[in-house]
């Protein structure tokens, strides 16, 4: 009788479940290849919308942004801000003559802007249009103020941009922006639409857009100090790069392991993070700046 029970308390040790053999103050069991799996795939998602979360978080416009707008009607660089948000003082037209020329529009606008009326749109969010649009900006530069002003458009998406600076009536500077422009052939060597603008310090001038695309007509646009936008760019550069070889490496060892063990779920997950990157290294506009 000794030995039956002892045989079948043994029986039941062996068959007992994970839960009935760990004991006390023993470990639970560390997640397998593809836990870890699922958390680098969270933790590159999270990476990766960071930078347009914090997009959205600055390009929401609150409530009256329209009413601000029009008690605002331009941009004024005093020197005590080096990146000024020139959507506030945005009015629009849209564009009835695709063959309208900009000393037409100018004659037609004349001093107090005839035609153009505030966007009553989110912030810089124009929608989907097929057709141009026109944007103007009225630009009040003070005397004692530096003339070194970049002229940004932080959505690499936007097929086409027409910049023209005027003053007094006539056109001082004009550029060709968008991602239909080659990279060689912009004003300045950056992902986004940017431009230096020669602005004259104690007088007021009008900064024209012409913006025509096929995608959401989004137009971040702003007016900061040349310094301040290089040393930004050089930040956006280094995130990006960091991304971008988290990414890597996640792609080199997914595409390791599915040599290895020619497990299919490691080829997914590599193709996945590969898409996703190439999505994101696009959308920041990097992929016309380094391919």
């Amino acid at each position: 009788m000794t030995q039956l029970g002892a045989t079948v308390t043994t029986t039941r040790c062996r068959g007992a479940g994970p839960a009935q053999r760990r004991g006390p103050g023993k470990a639970w069991p560390r997640p397998g290849r593809p836990g870890w799996m699922a958390l680098g795939w969270i933790l590159l998602l999270a990476l990766c919308c960071a930078g347009p979360a914090l997009a959205q978080e600055r390009n929401h416009e609150a409530p009256g942004a329209a009413t601000d707008r029009a008690m605002h009607p331009s941009v004024t660089l005093d020197g005590q801000r080096r990146d000024v948000d020139a959507w506030p003082a945005v009015t629009v037209r849209a564009d009835a003559s695709p063959g309208l020329s900009i000393e037409a529009l100018i004659a037609e606008a004349g001093a107090d802007g005839r035609g153009f009326t505030p966007a009553q749109t989110p912030w810089a969010n124009l929608g989907q249009r097929r057709d141009s649009v026109w944007l103007r900006i009225p630009v009040r530069v003070a005397a004692q103020t530096r003339a070194d002003w970049v002229l940004d458009i932080d959505y690499p998406s936007l097929d086409r941009v027409e910049v023209y600076l005027v003053q007094g009536g006539a056109v001082r500077a004009r550029y060709e922006l968008g991602d239909q422009i080659r990279f060689d052939e912009r004003p300045l060597p950056s992902r986004s639409h940017a431009t230096r603008l020669p602005l004259t310090p104690g007088a007021d001038q009008l900064i024209y857009l012409r913006i025509s695309t096929r995608s959401t007509m989004i137009v971040p646009v702003r007016l900061i100090d040349a310094d301040l936008w290089y040393e930004q760019e050089t930040h956006v550069q280094l995130l990006q790069g960091l991304l971008t070889g988290i990414a890597l490496c996640l792609v080199l060892y997914a595409l390791g392991h599915w040599l290895g063990r020619h497990e299919r779920l490691y080829l997914v997950y590599a193709v996945s993070v590969g898409g996703v990157s190439l999505f994101f290294f696009s959308y920041f506009g990097l992929g016309s700046q380094h391919l």
